[in-house]
């Protein structure tokens, strides 16, 4: 295999991607977590620490599907920049793409697929080759749906208040289902594809 050779400003930038990716990939845990602890306990206090800061609990779930739908809009831009630049420099050779990923998520390291099971025909490999490509549409889905029952909690709409957060929130979760959907019909069609292309190799090969 070739010494893979990049210009720095570019490595840089891909770099910079991969670890902004990391990084919201944590915010939206730790944000999913907190949402879903406070939907749970609506009556508990939240302080600022250090400055002693009350919030009001009741404005911070409002703020909950906006906050959320917000964070996957950011982790889809950034790994579709990621992306686009992997794909436009290396293609789509996996093991290059690895040589330059300086600070993998922990969904990558989490599934990580071994290289002896890359090019693996049995069952388990094939279907732990499927879990791990769709992996982060799976993931993002699951955050969605979590902002969508923090946008059912909005209704009735009472306040102003009330008002702005669902329409921030309703407007951001559009923006992110679409981006994720996308990503839904794009891994289903390859698999379309490729199901097709096989059929029609193999009465070729009988015919």
């Amino acid at each position: 295999m070739a010494k893979l050779e990049i210009e720095p400003h570019v490595l840089a930038r891909m770099q910079s991607l991969g670890r902004m990716q990391a990084r919201y990939l944590w915010f939206i845990v730790v944000a999913s977590i907190f949402y879903w602890q406070l939907r749970s306990s609506p009556s508990a206090q939240l302080k600022v620490p250090l400055i002693d800061l009350y919030l009001d609990t009741r404005t911070v779930l409002e703020a909950g599907p906006f906050v959320l739908s917000f964070f996957v809009l950011v982790e889809m831009g950034a790994a579709t920049a990621y992306t686009a630049v992997l794909r436009k420099l290396i293609g789509y050779d996996d093991a290059r793409a690895e040589e330059v990923d300086a600070e993998p998520n922990f969904l990558e390291m989490a599934l990580y697929i071994p290289h002896r099971l890359r090019a693996s025909t049995g069952t388990l490999a094939r279907l732990w080759r499927w879990i791990n490509r769709h992996k982060f549409p799976a993931f993002l889905s699951v955050v969605l749906l979590q902002a969508t029952f923090l946008l059912y909690d909005l209704w009735p709409l009472g306040t102003t208040r009330r008002v702005v957060f669902a329409s921030l929130g309703m407007a951001t979760w559009l923006l992110a289902a679409a981006q994720v959907s996308e990503q839904w019909w794009t891994r289903f069609k390859n698999v379309w594809f490729f199901w097709r292309l096989r059929r029609r190799l193999t009465v070729t090969k009988k015919g």
